[in-house]
């Protein structure tokens, strides 16, 4: 099996932004992988000015699906929630993960989803 990156496991040890955050402008977003399961939310708030301020994530699944749920919350911060969102969130992960492990492919697409369903 393949192994997650420290950081990863980490995000799995120490989920950071768990659950919906507070504000009025929360975009919601959701995922499932049909044949393992997995399921991601994604939760983004955004600005004034059309960023995301905050977000947050509820998942379930295997590890990687959780690493990457907490680890995407990070990853979008400060992007525009405009129609290229995950385009770049996905380029944002791989600048500072690497390529995923064909195992964990998977909750990278579903990231991608997630934050595409949130766009609407």
């Amino acid at each position: 099996m393949t192994r997650l990156p420290d950081v990863l496991i980490d995000h799995i040890r120490n989920p950071r932004n768990v659950g919906r955050p507070d504000g009025e402008r929360v975009f919601t977003g959701v995922a499932t992988n049909a044949a393992c399961r997995d399921h991601l939310v994604l939760y983004l708030l955004t600005d004034d000015e059309g960023a995301v301020a905050r977000a947050g994530f509820k998942a379930t699944g295997c590890p990687a699906c959780l690493a990457m749920g907490s680890a995407s919350t990070e990853l979008v911060r400060g992007l525009a929630f405009e129609p290229g969102l995950p385009a770049r969130a996905e380029a944002a992960w791989h600048e500072a993960f690497g390529e995923p492990a064909g195992l964990h492919r998977h909750a990278l697409s579903l990231v991608r989803e997630a934050l595409a369903d949130a766009l609407g």
